[in-house]
């Protein structure tokens, strides 16, 4: 209760030092010759300083595996150690085939990459500190595949057809 109280007069006093008899609003202060400083002042606290919360790297694992229903996997492994180097890879690779596997290492050298992959499109080389290994892809053969098979239609009306006066027809 105390602060609500506290709170009504810091408003209302708040009010009468811009000079305004509906609100406090910027464009009231401005009207008058602008604001006329701060109501109160907070006393600096010499010897403050924030505590690093984050603390030193600590050494760290985790991954994971997954396939889905259709056959496509996605995967993730990575591990940090005291010094605050992160290696691992990631990827992905589907029921046709194509993959994609990512490894890489991130250290006080930056952020280092080499892709493997069999993905359309790609080639082989360096870009932004990444390497690409791209392969063809490999499609699968299919199995010998038998003879095709002989399809005989019949001539329109050799099995019957319409005929004068069958179904309402008149001739």
């Amino acid at each position: 209760m105390q602060f609500l109280v506290a709170c009504v007069i810091a408003t209302a006093v708040a009010e009468q030092r811009v000079g305004s008899h509906h609100s406090f609003g910027a464009h009231h202060a401005l009207q008058r010759g602008g604001f006329r400083g701060p109501l109160a002042t907070a006393a600096a606290t010499p010897g403050f300083a924030a505590a690093d919360a984050s603390g030193p790297p600590q050494p760290y694992s985790f991954g994971y595996d997954n396939t889905d229903e259709y056959g496509t996997q996605l995967f993730h492994n990575e591990q940090g150690d005291a010094n605050n180097v992160k290696t691992g890879s990631y990827g992905y690779r589907d029921a046709n085939g194509l993959f994609r596997t990512v490894s890489y290492v991130a250290d006080e050298n930056g952020f280092r990459a080499t892709v493997d992959t069999n993905e359309p499109g790609t080639a082989p080389g360096a870009s932004a500190d990444a390497v690409f290994n791209a392969q063809p892809v490999a499609n699968p053969v299919a199995a010998a595949a038998s003879a095709p098979v002989a399809v005989n239609f019949a001539r329109p009306g050799a099995a019957g057809g319409f005929r004068a006066g069958q179904f309402g027809a008149r001739g």
